[in-house]
């Protein structure tokens, strides 16, 4: 019985197989772009002949054809291969501080795409009061843009959307809680 494997976290691994007339054809489909994928098969069976096991040259594996956006806020990781769902949840901001937020172009795995068209890209908060970024372009599959909410105590959400062409879907929504600027610098005057 022949297993084969990947270095490929999120891959699915064939079932174990038995070799017929000395051979067996796998079907593998790698999820993570890398210059380093490799191909492993094992004999798995105690029953003789052993076979040795083998170990496949590098494999390079590219991200295939971009589909969608994807939004990064501080505290979130991006994670190739792992598909569009990020990792950690958005870190809290401080109303009236900028950070930054980074759109990439990706595939269905979640792979940054730098080699198909790349889009103009804006991202909209629901944020009423604050100046959202400039449209701009992905370079080389990836945007970075300074956010700067000003609702305090308040929770508000970012979206990146394609704005040319329009065929890659939008993020996700991404909610931030943003909260009260620590030092009050205002005054607020209520007359009647």
């Amino acid at each position: 019985t022949i297993a084969v494997a990947t270095n490929d976290n999120y891959d699915t691994e064939p079932a174990t197989a038995a070799a017929i007339g000395g051979e067996k054809t796998f079907t593998l489909t790698f999820k993570t772009q890398t210059s380093t994928g490799r191909v492993t098969a094992a004999d798995t069976d105690a029953a003789a002949p052993l076979l040795t096991g083998a170990t496949s040259p590098f494999v390079v594996v590219q991200a295939s054809r971009a589909v969608a956006l994807q939004l990064v806020a501080p505290g979130e990781t991006h994670v190739e291969g792992f598909g569009k769902s990020l990792t950690d949840p958005p870190a809290p901001q401080v109303a009236g501080s900028t950070f930054t937020v980074t759109v990439y172009l990706v595939d269905a795995y979640g792979n940054q795409n730098n080699y198909d068209t790349q889009p103009l890209i804006h991202v909209n908060t629901s944020d009423l009061y604050d100046t959202e970024p400039a449209t701009a372009p992905t370079v080389s599959g990836s945007l970075t843009v300074n956010v700067t909410l000003l609702q305090g105590n308040t929770t508000s959400t970012l979206q990146a959307v394609s704005v040319s062409p329009s065929t890659y879907a939008a993020s996700g929504v991404v909610s931030i809680y943003a909260n009260e600027d620590a030092v009050t610098n205002k005054l607020l005057q209520v007359m009647p």
